[in-house]
């Protein structure tokens, strides 16, 4: 017999197997959901957490390499450093690939950034004769705030990523 037209289901032993079947396989499922929900909010929280302390770091270091960016200007007497930086740019030392991380079935896109100082050689001879060593100093300090930087889209992407799943 249907249910749609308004009448009950057969009361017997058979019916009430199927319907406690179902109920057990529906709590079963909003069991499973309720852990994943419970699992992308941590994490989406966590993420929030750290990308306040990344944007941080990164207007720290934003500020430290323009501060030395401004000391290899004085070191170098005055020559336009970054006209030559980018003359004798020729391959990129840092590069990143992206990643996909799994949290409760949810891919979660992640940047990872490489370094590869070999490609540099161009930019080692640079300042040999003045303020060299400012300009390596300068260099790192850049090197560093990129760092951050990637780190900052890595989480950024997962945050929006984590996001719209949970919505």
């Amino acid at each position: 017999m249907s249910s749609a037209g308004g009448q009950r289901p057969a009361a017997n032993r058979m019916t009430l197997q199927t319907f406690k079947a179902r109920l057990g396989g529906a709590s079963k499922g909003f069991k499973l959901l309720k852990k994943k929900r419970d699992a992308l909010k941590a994490k989406f929280q966590a993420l929030l957490k750290e990308i306040v302390d990344t944007k941080l770091k990164v207007g720290e270091g934003l500020k430290d390499g323009a501060f030395a960016m401004a000391k290899s200007q004085y070191a170098s007497a005055g020559e336009d450093i970054a006209s030559m930086v980018i003359e004798r740019a020729r391959k990129p030392s840092v590069t990143t690939k992206l990643f996909p991380d799994n949290v409760a079935g949810v891919s979660i896109p992640v940047f990872k950034m490489n370094h590869d100082p070999s490609q540099n050689t161009a930019a080692q001879t640079m300042g040999v004769a003045c303020g060299g060593a400012v300009l390596n100093a300068t260099r790192e300090t850049y090197l560093k705030a990129v760092m951050s930087i990637v780190k900052l889209a890595s989480l950024q992407t997962a945050f929006h990523t984590l996001d719209e799943e949970i919505k």
